[in-house]
């Protein structure tokens, strides 16, 4: 069945707009190849000429085109995929969309496990559910990097952690990927005293040694929700993730053993340093800030490569207040107060800067208000997954402030509602005082400075974090709820 993709807006003064394309037509096929997602469409256009097959209404059009094989048509699409987002067929037992509480919004509930949309945005796939035609067009179209979640690279365990006794060698598939020319970005959730310690090392060594088609390995705890072996979602996937989470107990990480995971993915870090002349394993924020020790500095994220993933946010934080605070005066024209609401786990860190920011200009208060997430459960402190149900009361509560920021990460794409389906104006409804929600650091300084410029906040809306195809992500099972920082 021949989808295509339904454009949504036509660029002025592109190819589309002088060919007469309109928003609600549907692009069918380029040079005969069905579409099923923008990468097809950006491949398949990648030529000098271009035959496009358009449905309007009921009409079907064909437009024939010369052009720079660069030079794009100029339409932008509702969705970045055009048939059905390829869902997961496994069912680990930490998949973080089923230790959801029931009544949330519906994306909340959708496993994707679709290998475009690790391509197009860094989603974490598992390849378990990879096709002969899959495969073809892998290589076709060279998409390259890919994330993949890899666990362990024992094959039984890791059919273990996946649910899914049917999930395929992993280093058979990262070998095939090696061949055909595909990089990956790898991830490992540990899980205590399953795939950690000497499954740790021995995945590591077999991740290693694929090394440049492995770019890098981040190590990430497992999170775990109040709402685990609870959700009632699971539809006709719920007695094989009971069984999963049965024969398979998870619990979460305790401060010494996130001590010994840093210890040695530390070590290792040093030793491929050495041999191969990159970091390659990362443990990830959390893990440091569990195990009471510092992030490591910039130079070791090697420009970040998984920064969503909770590598490095931290860091990443600390070095653009470094750059962001020189934008700051040495007096603000008021005396004025900033208060932060953030998650537990990071609260120490951004206070730490909170205190820099006071320093650094005269007049300026920043409060640092650390939010127990009630509704997922303590063991649940990072910023990302704060919901309107824990931040209503304290924002209820502030007093004697200027500006409330809130981690612009908690929020859904476009800004507008946070896992609860609470609002951002239900938030500004309840607040006695301008509230917005920042991405960063620099952000936070931007914020100040506005406010003290006597610009009015705490009415605007911010834009989408992936733009160009007005959709909402669907987030990723498995790293759902890693991010560490406060923004």
């Amino acid at each position: 069945m021949i989808h295509g993709g339904e454009v949504v807006r036509v660029q002025p003064n592109s190819i589309a707009d002088d060919l007469g394309l309109q928003p609600g037509d549907v692009l069918l096929q380029i040079n005969g190849r069905p579409l099923r997602d923008i990468i097809d469409y950006r491949f398949y256009g990648a030529a000098d000429y271009v035959e496009l097959l358009v449905k309007r209404g009921q009409e079907y059009i064909i437009f024939e085109i010369e052009k720079d094989p660069d030079e794009s048509l100029g339409v932008e699409f509702a969705r970045p995929t055009f048939n059905p987002i390829r869902q997961c067929a496994n069912a680990c037992p930490f998949c973080f969309v089923d230790q959801n509480r029931e009544g949330m919004r519906d994306s909340l509930y959708i496993r994707d496990d679709d290998y475009r949309y690790s391509f197009l945005f860094g989603n974490f796939v598992t390849l378990t559910n990879l096709t002969p035609s899959d495969w073809r067009r892998l290589e076709e179209q060279r998409l390259s990097p890919l994330y993949v979640s890899v666990h362990t690279t024992d094959p039984d365990l890791r059919r273990r952690l996946l649910g899914y006794p049917k999930a395929p060698d992993i280093l058979e598939q990262l070998a095939r990927l090696r061949e055909i020319g595909i990089q990956v970005h790898t991830q490992l959730v540990l899980c205590p005293g399953l795939n950690d310690g000497p499954q740790l090392e021995r995945t590591i060594d077999d991740l290693a040694a694929l090394y440049p088609t492995v770019l890098s390995i981040a190590v990430v705890p497992v999170g775990l929700t109040q709402f685990r072996g609870g959700s009632v979602r699971a539809g006709g996937r719920h007695n094989r993730i009971i069984a999963s989470q049965a024969s398979t107990p998870v619990r979460s990480y305790t401060p010494e053993e996130a001590k010994q995971v840093v210890k040695q993915v530390d070590r290792r870090r040093a030793q491929f340093r050495k041999e191969l002349g990159t970091n390659l394993v990362f443990a990830s924020d959390e893990f440091y800030l569990m195990a009471g020790k510092s992030v490591p500095a910039a130079k070791h994220y090697e420009g970040f490569p998984q920064l969503e993933n909770g590598i490095g946010m931290v860091r990443y934080m600390l070095e653009g207040f470094k750059e962001s605070r020189r934008k700051l005066p040495e007096r603000l024209k008021s005396t004025r107060k900033v208060t932060i609401l953030c998650g537990t786990l990071p609260a120490k860190v951004l206070r730490q800067v909170a205190d820099k920011m006071q320093d650094a200009c005269s007049g300026l208060s920043v409060d640092v208000i650390p939010v127990e997430n009630k509704f997922y459960g303590p063991s649940t402190n990072v910023s990302g997954l704060l919901v309107g149900e824990d931040l209503v009361p304290i924002i209820e509560s502030i007093e004697g402030t200027d500006l409330i920021l809130i981690p612009r990460v908690a929020l859904d794409n476009d800004g507008r509602r946070l896992l609860d389906g609470v609002t951002l104006q239900d938030l500004r409804d309840v607040a006695k005082y301008p509230l917005e929600p920042a991405v960063d650091m620099k952000e936070t300084v931007d914020l100040i400075l506005r406010m003290d410029a006597g610009e009015e906040l705490g009415k605007s809306v911010p834009p989408p974090r992936i733009g160009g195809f007005e959709f909402s992500p669907v987030p990723n099972s498995d790293t759902f709820g890693q991010y560490v920082t406060y923004s």
